[in-house]
């Protein structure tokens, strides 16, 4: 099916304003342990970029689910054993998102996480919280490392969490960067995810 789709994208024209225009053709791709179901796609040659979403790496311990150790962890994987991919090809694809873990720690299940997480807009965090540029985890209750204490923490990517990967993708040489999506970041100039994206990579 990736094999007919690309091959069918690329002999087509996009046509916009009266003018053509070739496609360019993307694939996202998860971490984890689902990551082997498109380990036989990503070499396909009619794609251009593979985005690799390095973030989702919730836990039953409440911690941030967009780590820098884990966005090493999955290009590198996908730039080793996994696919491999050619960095030119690989997209670093960081949350516009957090993740806020609340309830009490020792109730928590892999099957009922859902219950006791949810996700929210970068720029809703902003909104709500004056320093939240400046911080990566906003703490509303602590529970000093008690499982049996309630706990209501949100873990995000800040700007300096976003240079901390940017400088990374440039080390790897990869083809950029992506964001999770851009709906949900700040327009706060200082605050923005996309715009200190951008700046880091030279753009």
């Amino acid at each position: 099916f990736y094999t007919y789709l690309g091959d069918k994208m690329k002999s087509e024209k996009n046509t916009v304003d009266g003018n053509e225009y070739d496609y360019i053709l993307s694939m996202s791709v998860v971490g984890g342990w689902t990551r082997g179901s498109l380990a036989t796609c990503v070499n396909i040659p009619t794609y251009d970029w593979v985005n690799v979403l390095a973030f989702a790496a919730e836990d039953l311990t409440p911690g941030q689910h967009s780590a820098q150790w884990y966005a090493e962890q999955e290009i590198n994987v996908w730039l080793g054993w996994q696919g491999p991919i050619a960095p030119e090809r690989v997209v670093l694809a960081v949350p516009a998102f957090g993740l806020r873990y609340f309830g009490i720690p020792s109730n928590y299940t892999w099957s009922n996480l859902v219950e006791y997480t949810e996700y929210i807009p970068y720029k809703t965090i902003c909104s709500q919280y004056a320093d939240a540029p400046s911080k990566s985890e906003i703490v509303v209750t602590d529970n000093g490392g008690d499982n049996s204490k309630e706990v209501n923490k949100i873990y995000y990517n800040n700007p300096a969490l976003i240079q901390t990967k940017v400088d990374f993708a440039l080390s790897k040489n990869l083809a950029g960067m992506a964001l999770w999506s851009i709906e949900n970041d700040s327009k706060e100039p200082g605050a923005s995810l996309i715009k200190k994206m951008n700046e880091g990579l030279g753009n």
